[in-house]
């Protein structure tokens, strides 16, 4: 008989080790075994990229892990300065401020829907690579998303899933390193090489385990939302949202930093120059206090150092515009309407269904859902039913993929016409919509009730039927 060691069902780390072991019979966990890529090629010239791009499709690999170091502390736009590319047994550093490299090679490889591209944290690299090079980046598999379906931490770093996952202890030394300064040291190299080194080795020991657990296509609809270059357009006049201590501000005073914030994102977009350059954050909202009506009175504004006569005329257009907006339009910030629900009753009633459907699928109820996007759902709920009247919401659908389309498709159909019409509320997007995101909605319609029994959390069904109601047959303990 083989010798099995115990493992805790409850410890991801235990879990991914043993399909990692599982994986390699023979190997003992960490190193043993993965076969790391042990050197790269740096590619400094069109013809060297030209050439390993036709050598890496013309092998019809169907996996390519991929990452970017890039710098955007003096500009508004973020210079790609590398980009690291690994496929089966090949790694290449492609130095993309090196002087006549055309990077158009690559877009065969990013465009292709043959090839999986593997990342970890895409959000800045697919933003990077589109602007670089002009093409979408898709389909993707990014392994922090996956890593908390698996029950790690969320936004865990690269360096922290790799030793956790694969028992490896990556360096850190050139985290915060110019990667703009040529030449690189072989330390930056061999660190950049790192970042795809072992994603190659991370992919296949989280999807044998999102397999196990019947989770592999819960991330599909959340990919194809990110590799989507429409999920990154910045938009000018929702930039006031992110202005540091907004909340101060009153109603009025919004639709001007709403205004200003917009133009100060446009013109810096234009002369690319980071926004703090043009306007800090603290001028923006100084500026929406006082409303300037003259270049003197936007001048005597601490932090305001604006030179250009066409730009200071262009900002007092813009505060003119946001104060003569009327009351109806002034925008509104969901922060302030929160606060109304720190202890509304729906929401305590969401956070015990939450508590549950996490410990069912072994995660924190914080990687499900925060109380904070709860209290917008709920918000969003009771405004949308105040609008309504009496009766039911009726709403347009929003069909999804993956598993959470999937999962839509067997909801009543008062509940599936409402699926995406919450903005961008996460809780009802992808897998977080199939595990609780359409009990929530049932719940805050009446058509979900929550009891106790023996101690343990009772789900039940309630049913219309008329103008009464009564408690479906159906429950689940919980």
């Amino acid at each position: 008989m083989k010798n099995r060691a115990r493992m805790n069902r409850d410890d991801p780390k235990a879990r991914a080790t043993a399909s990692a072991a599982a994986m390699d019979p023979g190997s003992s966990p960490g190193q043993a075994g993965l076969r790391p890529l042990t050197s790269y090629e740096l590619i400094e010239t069109t013809a060297q990229l030209r050439e390993a791009t036709g050598r890496l499709m013309s092998t019809e690999v169907s996996v390519v892990a991929l990452d970017t170091e890039f710098m955007r502390e003096k500009t508004y736009w973020p210079q790609l300065c590398l980009l690291q590319l690994a496929a089966g047994d090949e790694l290449w550093l492609v130095d993309a401020l090196a002087p006549g490299l055309d990077m158009a090679p690559l877009t065969e490889i990013l465009a292709s829907t043959s090839i999986l591209k593997l990342f970890h944290a895409s959000g800045q690299d697919l933003q990077v690579l589109h602007h670089a090079l002009g093409v979408a980046t898709a389909p993707i598999f990014d392994t922090q998303e996956a890593a908390t379906l698996l029950g790690y931490p969320e936004q865990i770093g690269y360096g922290a899933l790799v030793s956790r996952v694969l028992g490896v202890e990556l360096g850190k030394a050139e985290s915060f390193t110019d990667w703009a300064r040529r030449p690189l040291a072989a330390e930056q190299l061999n660190y950049a090489a790192d970042d795809v080194r072992w994603l190659l080795r991370l992919y296949p020991v989280m999807k044998a385990r999102l397999c196990e657990l019947g989770r592999e296509r819960w991330l599909d609809e959340d990919f194809a939302r990110k590799a989507d270059p429409a999920s990154y357009v910045v938009e000018p006049r929702e930039q006031f949202r992110r202005l540091r201590r907004v909340s101060a501000l009153k109603p009025a005073q919004l639709a001007v930093a709403r205004e200003v914030a917009a133009w100060r994102e446009v013109e810096a977009a234009r002369v690319d120059r980071p926004k703090r350059w043009l306007l800090s954050d603290e001028s923006v909202l100084e500026i929406a206090r006082r409303a300037p009506r003259n270049v003197e009175a936007l001048r005597g504004i601490r932090g305001v150092t604006l030179r250009r006569a066409e730009a200071l005329r262009e900002v007092l257009a813009a505060v003119a515009r946001g104060a003569g907006m009327p009351r109806e339009r002034w925008p509104r910030l969901a922060t302030r309407a929160r606060a109304e629900y720190e202890s509304a009753a729906e929401v305590d009633l969401m956070v015990a269904l939450v508590r549950a459907r996490a410990r069912e699928n072994l995660l924190s109820m914080n990687q499900l859902a925060s109380r904070a996007q709860l209290e917008e759902l709920a918000l969003w709920w009771r405004e949308r039913r105040g609008r309504a009247g009496e009766g039911k919401v009726e709403v347009e659908v929003v069909a999804g993929d993956g598993a959470g389309a999937g999962a839509a498709a067997g909801v009543g159909a008062e509940v599936g016409a409402r699926l995406g019409a919450a903005g961008d509320s996460p809780l009802l997007r992808g897998w977080r919509r199939a595990m609780v995101g359409e009990d929530l909605l049932r719940l805050l319609d009446g058509r979900l009730q929550l009891s106790l029994r023996d101690g343990q959390l009772v789900v039940g069904t309630v049913e219309v039927v008329g103008p009464l109601e009564r408690e479906d047959e159906g429950e689940d303990r919980e």
